[in-house]
């Protein structure tokens, strides 16, 4: 989050570590006199700094951190922004000992805030020091600081919300990488560029790059390329296999005749799940086979089909094909009074459909009707009622009371009303 890898980072990050501190309960916590003056001295020098009005920022900075003595969190992060702003100002040995302070008043905290601060002061440290020659030091801050970093995000940075412990992470991985480059051990600075690629944008990468990281990169880029077109290839082929046999089985269902659309549903189906098992072709092939599969009876090969697709279908973002399948899986259990197992479909099909159609689409309303249909014939009326009330309150919104729908959900809750 620091100067040397620019100023745009540097303000994003800012922003973004201001945002924390909000969240964490560390601005505006009380009417404590000595926790508002640092609070606002706080904001104003992050402001200054942002805005690379450097004297500002280190005449605001310093007078919150003699404010908040003694409060080692807030101190630390104080001393972290001071930094920043001393580098800024070229003073860097001032810099390099407001990094240490940090680092020893935010170790030992063992909260995740203090953490992830931590880990910002280390990378910068790291920096500095390589900056000096002193490349063993060096080496042992970034290594602390990237167990830390793994530490405050559960060991899944891949997923972690917090941007600037990202940044932080592949700042600290590209700076290992240098420090393998300045002490003959090249070889083995490609896999931490590598791995700071996941997290750092290739614009921020390349800022003050060696050779050997812009080689990686590029070579990176060719492989993403290389693997691109392999895909889309496969892609490709897979449409062209699957496509006249997804149009002959549909043909024939259209006909009636079951009997020959079955084997080549099941060959349209396994083609297409050769690319990717919930991509369009595959959920349309299963919605037309569970089609004709419940139909014909045949549940016990719908419901090992259903077994093979449910949990990607649950992981995956929602889509129509999807939402088509989900629907055919719900008939599935249906028909064979297995209600429960129809309750899950209806419901992940609910789910998704809010998503993918929004919360008070008529869509979802057919679902809630499904769903209460369901619970009727469970015997459980207040789900039933409840579930219909909403679907009639989202026709009512879309004004759609005279649709068929309505009068459908109208009548099952006067049936609800005269069973009680």
């Amino acid at each position: 989050m620091h100067y040397h890898t620019g100023m745009l980072a540097r303000t994003l990050i800012l922003i973004l570590s201001s945002l924390l501190l909000s969240s964490c309960g560390l601005m505006n916590s009380g009417n404590d006199f000595k926790t508002n003056t640092w609070e606002q001295l706080w904001v104003d020098g992050v402001e200054a700094l942002a805005q690379a009005r450097l004297s500002d920022a280190q005449n605001f900075l310093r007078q919150a951190e003699r404010t908040m003595a003694g409060d080692p969190l807030r101190r630390g992060i104080t001393l972290n922004r001071l930094g920043d702003t001393l580098l800024g100002m070229n003073l860097k040995e001032e810099a390099e000992k407001n990094y240490r302070d940090a680092v020893g008043a935010l170790d030992g905290d063992g909260g995740v805030l203090a953490t992830k601060e931590e880990v910002s002061s280390l990378s910068a440290l790291a920096m500095l020091l390589v900056e000096k020659g002193d490349y063993k030091e060096a080496e042992e801050i970034l290594k602390h600081a990237l167990a830390l970093a793994q530490k405050a995000s559960g060991n899944d940075l891949d997923h972690v919300k917090d941007k600037q412990l990202q940044f932080d992470y592949a700042n600290s991985l590209k700076t290992l990488g240098l420090v393998y480059e300045k002490t003959d051990r090249a070889p083995e600075a490609p896999r931490e560029y590598l791995k700071a690629s996941r997290f750092m944008p290739e614009p921020l990468l390349q800022n003050n790059a060696t050779p050997l990281l812009l080689k990686v990169l590029a070579s990176q880029r060719t492989q993403r390329a290389r693997t691109f077109t392999t895909e889309e290839k496969n892609v490709n082929e897979m449409i062209d296999q699957w496509t006249p046999l997804q149009e002959r089985a549909e043909h024939a269902v259209e006909q009636g005749d079951f009997e020959s659309a079955l084997p080549t549903l099941r060959k349209a189906y396994r083609i297409a799940r050769t690319v990717n098992p919930v991509n369009d072709q595959s959920m349309d092939s299963l919605t037309v086979l569970l089609k004709v599969l419940n139909k014909t009876g045949s549940f016990s090969e719908s419901e090992r089909l259903i077994a093979e697709n449910f949990s990607h279908m649950k992981a995956n973002p929602p889509t129509k094909s999807i939402d088509n399948a989900l629907g055919q899986m719900g008939n599935t259990y249906m028909c064979q009074h297995n209600y429960p197992q129809a309750e899950r479909m209806i419901n992940l099909r609910l789910h998704k459909r809010k998503i993918l159609r929004g919360p008070e689409n008529v869509h979802v309303a057919e679902t809630l009707n499904d769903l209460g249909k369901l619970y009727m014939q469970m015997g459980n009326y207040p789900k039933a009622q409840e579930s219909l009330n909403e679907a009639l309150k989202i026709l009512s919104v879309n004004d759609r009371l005279d649709d068929q729908l309505a009068h459908v959900v109208k009548d099952e809750l006067a049936a609800i009303r005269a069973h009680k």
